[in-house]
């Protein structure tokens, strides 16, 4: 059942967030959870929410305590101990490996510098820091021992690191009791009295939900509020409304998102046209700006009504004429230069030489023509002169002068020529000059439009000036569009738009629209302007709201539902019975029960609860005596080790502490059952357990290891003499002089040597005490046993003043070990040889005693 329970706690952990899932890690392996750590858990939850990849430490099955193999372990030694409370370094101390080890030491021995260990390498929930020596310089290095241990009959040396939480799944699987948790069974308020330790991990870990969840509010709390100051202009606009209630919902408009320059210029131009008067000079300004372009766009659209219309078109017929006739002209003038003889050449530029060839062509045509036949310079003519037949190279001369003198193609070339250049002319005639243009715009328009314009003029007057009319002509015939007139024409549209434009704004309904249209470009830039603000209260809001989604995921009652499902496994009728059963043994006529609880954040859900008639709840711990509460306590606590299938050691600090001698033997015969399957140690300074516990053993037959530890100038924790109070007398004596021998071999001044001697002292003295009863009174009477003798009282007439007198010599001889000494008393020196003697000398008188006695 138990371990079904441990299966499906394992479950529920894996599907829990991963900050419970750490905590359980840690709480097993007793890590402290502080704040830096919970501000961690706050992270994790955000990210987990976020669900992001998060890093965590999650528990192995086999660490939550239960394992399908039943382990039986035993805890052989304790060794290499270091910087462990008061403990002396390299402090050891040695267990039986199975039956009842018990560990005695008077108070200051060391004794919880040991179970300190036990509880911290158990991964006990009450287990306490463990403090170096504060009263020698540390070494610097940290707390450590190392266990020596055998599982399932396989040696292991653990070495434990005491300043960090243990991990040994072995170790933790030790049952640890002493007087703290003894006090946490039965607590001063009416709340959990005992649990396992599975609800006491439950109940930390809703403690931790609970210090996340408050570190979550106050980091809530420390975000300010999300309130934005609204300029009082501003807070009537019906757009503004978003911004009362900003949330992490909140979105900024789009249309706030972004503030250009343009938007700038329109916020300027609607202050203008919201001023009627100077809505008014605008329409006055722009009047004139109008009246002036459409001065000079009149004269540009003649220009390029002629550049592009039909003047341009007799322009090209004029041109390609005369480039036609020039071609003639050019032609003629070729043959007469290669034809005409040298002195023609000379000559042709006399005038007289040129009137004798016209004339002569004259005459030849009205007299001699009907005569020949035939025309002038052509074949078959005649000279005019010497009236000889042309023909050959004079025939050629003759046709190259007469068509360069009297043909048509120079005059037909001069015409077309005229032609052209006034066509030329024509298309080029414009009013205005580029002075008068810029005179006319100069401060009405922008300068870069203005030179736009200017400089076409300058172009025209260029193409007038130029004496290259043919260069002139391609550039005509090239165009297309003229760009700048229609960029002027566009311009005077838009003054005329604009004007119109400005008439419309003074109209009432259109100037309210400017004005709302105002208002919101207002708005706009204020809300852009405040951006950064805006969106920093957004990203409060959502940080409160991811911080408040986080809470989710620390809600307890996922842990108390958890707590009641294993409440209704482990909190069984069996271990009620358990519990009922161990109540019986120990302590029958108290009237206690195991009782579940309701669970609540975690904590665990049952809890000891008196038995009475009236069902009067009452705090046990207000009704039961000390000593009935330690009973009741070892009963839970016997309860849940006898519930652990592993059969691992049960350690034990003073169990009979605060108990009278009925509970005590009662205690002491259930640890000695305990023992019979599992290794059993107890820490007690109480010579009665120790003898009790040793007389129970061997009377059921269980093994019985005693351990004596004290406290010396080196440290505590130092193996002492054993088996002080059990064997003969007779042989310990001659154990302590086997250790005189011993110590005769050290510095007399060392501190060894006198703490060996001042032991001796002692042991010699708890012999001659033990002899009082097992001697001279033949253990008729013993100190720590009910049991009295009296087979032997007839006897007790034999005893002398003698056998008095030498008992009471040793013990004031050898008491000044077992007290306090004055300050001002020198150091108190022992002659061992002397002792030797005096132990001579008292086991003579135990053999002639006993000899006397039993005659």
């Amino acid at each position: 059942m138990e371990t079904n329970a441990y299966i499906q706690f394992g479950e529920w952990l894996k599907k829990q967030p991963c900050w419970l899932q750490d905590a359980t890690w840690r709480i097993y392996n007793n890590q402290k959870v502080d704040d830096l750590q919970i501000s961690a858990y706050v992270q994790m939850c955000i990210d987990e929410i976020q669900k992001k990849d998060i890093v965590h430490k999650t528990i192995g099955d086999k660490q939550l305590g239960q394992s399908n193999d039943k382990t039986k372990m035993s805890i052989v030694s304790i060794n290499n101990v270091s910087n462990v409370n008061a403990l002396a370094d390299n402090a050891e101390l040695s267990f039986g490996e199975s039956g009842v080890s018990v560990v005695y030491g008077l108070n200051g021995a060391g004794k919880s510098g040991f179970m300190r260990i036990f509880k911290h390498v158990t991964g006990n929930p009450y287990a306490e820091v463990i403090q170096k020596n504060v009263y020698k310089k540390s070494s610097g290095n940290n707390p450590s021992c190392v266990f020596n241990i055998i599982v399932d009959s396989k040696d292991e040396s653990i070495p434990c690191d005491l300043s960090s939480n243990s991990s040994n799944t072995n170790l933790s699987q030790c049952d640890v009791f002493d007087t703290r948790i003894s006090g946490a069974y039965i607590t001063s308020s009416n709340s959990v009295s005992y649990e396992p330790f599975i609800f006491s991990v439950l109940k930390e870990l809703a403690d931790i939900a609970s210090r996340i969840e408050f570190t979550i509010k106050e980091r809530i709390a420390s975000i300010p509020e999300s309130v934005i100051k609204i300029p009082g202009d501003l807070s009537r606009n019906d757009k503004i409304g978003w911004l009362n209630v900003i949330s992490d919902k909140t979105c900024i408009p789009s249309e706030c998102l972004s503030w250009k320059e343009a938007d700038d210029k329109r916020i300027a131009e609607l202050i203008r046209l919201l001023d009627i008067s100077q809505v008014e000079n605008a329409i006055k300004s722009l009047g004139n700006q109008k009246h002036q372009l459409n001065s000079v766009l009149d004269d540009m659209n003649q220009l390029k009504k002629a550049l592009l219309g039909d003047k341009r078109d007799e322009l090209i017929i004029a041109y390609d004429d005369y480039m036609a006739k020039k071609e003639q002209f050019e032609l003629a003038q070729r043959l007469f230069s290669e034809n005409a003889y040298e002195q023609d050449k000379i000559s042709v530029s006399v005038e007289a030489w040129t009137s004798l060839w016209k004339y002569g062509k004259s005459y030849y045509e009205s007299c001699l023509h009907e005569i020949n036949k035939n025309s002038f310079a052509k074949e078959g003519s005649i000279c005019p002169l010497c009236l000889q037949e042309v023909k050959g190279d004079v025939l050629a001369r003759f046709s190259s002068v007469d068509e360069y003198v009297n043909g048509s193609c120079n005059k037909d070339y001069q015409e077309a020529k005229k032609t052209y250049e006034k066509k030329l002319q024509r298309i080029l005639e414009h009013t205005l000059s580029s002075a008068i243009v810029d005179n006319m715009l100069q401060e009405l328009f922008e300068k870069d439009f203005i030179e736009e314009i200017v400089n076409f003029y300058k172009l025209i007057e260029q193409w007038i000036a130029c004496e290259d009319t043919c260069s002139v002509y391609f550039k005509i015939k090239s165009i297309d569009t003229i760009e700048i007139i229609d960029k002027v024409e566009s311009v005077v549209n838009g003054l005329v738009s604009k004007i119109s434009e400005l008439k419309e704004n003074l109209d009432i309904e259109k100037r309210k629209e400017l004005q709302k249209e105002f208002e919101d470009m207002q708005y706009r830039k204020w809300v852009n302007s405040q951006i950064d603000v805006i969106n920093g209260l957004i990203n409060n809001e959502k940080k409160k709201a991811l911080l408040n989604e986080a809470k989710s995921l620390l809600k307890t009652n996922r842990i108390s539902n958890e707590s009641n499902t294993l409440a209704e496994q482990l909190i069984s009728e069996a271990y009620i019975k358990r519990f009922s059963s161990e109540l019986r043994k120990l302590a029958p006529h108290l009237r206690v029960k195991l009782e579940k609880g309701q669970s609540s954040k975690g904590k665990s859900p049952y809890k000891v609860v008196l038995d009475t008639e009236d069902k009067a709840r009452k705090h046990p711990q207000d009704i039961l005596s000390e000593g009935e509460q330690r009973i009741v306590a070892l009963a839970a606590f016997f309860a849940d080790a006898t519930g652990r299938d592993e059969l691992t050691p049960i350690v034990i600090d003073d169990p009979i502490s605060s108990l009278d001698y009925n509970y005590e033997e009662s205690a002491t015969k259930r640890i000695v059952e305990l023992a019979k399957n599992r290794q059993v140690i107890v820490f007690t300074h109480r010579i009665s357990l120790l003898v009790g516990i040793s007389e129970q053993c061997e009377k059921e037959g269980v093994l019985f290891c005693e351990r004596h530890i004290r406290g010396t100038t080196t440290g505590k924790g130092v193996s002492d003499f054993e088996e002080t109070y059990h064997g003969k007398i007779a042989t310990q004596l001659v154990g302590i002089q086997g250790r005189i021998r011993e110590t005769k071999k050290m510095d007399p001044y060392s501190h060894e040597y006198v703490d060996s001697c001042s032991r001796i002292s002692q042991q010699l003295r708890i012999c001659v005490e033990r002899s009082v009863e097992d001697i001279l009174f033949q253990q008729m009477v013993k100190r720590f046993s009910r049991r009295i003798m009296t087979g032997k009282l007839l006897k007790m007439d034999r005893i002398t003043s003698a056998d008095c007198q030498i008992i009471d010599n040793m013990m004031t001889k050898y008491s000044f070990g077992e007290h306090s000494q004055p300050e001002d008393s020198g150091l108190i020196t022992m002659d061992l040889d002397e002792v030797i003697n005096d132990i001579d000398n008292f086991n003579a008188w135990i053999r002639d005693y006993t000899k006397r006695i039993n005659a």
